[in-house]
């Protein structure tokens, strides 16, 4: 965890300020190996399909338990359970190869397709509220019924009913 980086930030000849030296190591050589960034090939295999049902574009299968997930510039959204691939680690910034995203976080699907929860924890982004409220706009122009989905629009906030939150943020 944190402590064990603390004290191999310490012990190196780093220059950097620690949570700069953090992200450098988490995309270089993170702790547990190398971040797998994809490529536009790779990448496609974990895009989604949104309608009711959230299903990957690819192999059509649907989305189940808990997948990270990132929100590219152009409106699509890239998730995996994260683990590993041949390469490497999956992280949020994966998908993008380390590039800006719209949001980013974790989706929890109560049974497959079925989106039950979402947030922005996203360790690489640090994602606000202003992530949430995109993640949830392309995910209410892309079909998926927010109706009973539970938003987490901070790292440390509380869960709202993600299309009442939507809907106070639109009346702003």
């Amino acid at each position: 965890g944190l402590e064990s980086h603390a004290r191999q930030w310490a012990k190196s000849s780093s220059q950097e300020y620690f949570f700069d030296w953090l992200v450098t190591m988490d995309r270089n050589l993170g702790p547990m190996g190398e971040v797998d960034y994809f490529d536009e090939e790779e990448r496609s295999a974990y895009e989604l399909k949104l309608s009711r049902s959230i299903t990957y574009k690819k192999s059509k299968a649907p989305l189940d338990g808990e997948n990270i997930y990132v929100l590219s510039q152009a409106n699509r959204f890239y998730a995996s359970p994260g683990g590993s691939t041949k390469k490497g680690i999956v992280h949020h910034s994966s998908f993008m190869a380390g590039q800006g995203v719209k949001g980013a976080g974790h989706m929890h699907f109560k049974k497959p397709g079925d989106l039950e929860r979402i947030d922005v924890n996203s360790g690489h982004y640090k994602p606000k509220s202003d992530q949430m409220y995109n993640t949830l706009m392309a995910l209410n122009m892309g079909m998926v019924e927010l109706e009973g989905v539970m938003a987490v629009p901070e790292l440390t906030g509380e869960a709202y009913p993600a299309m009442d939150w939507l809907m106070d943020r639109k009346s702003f």
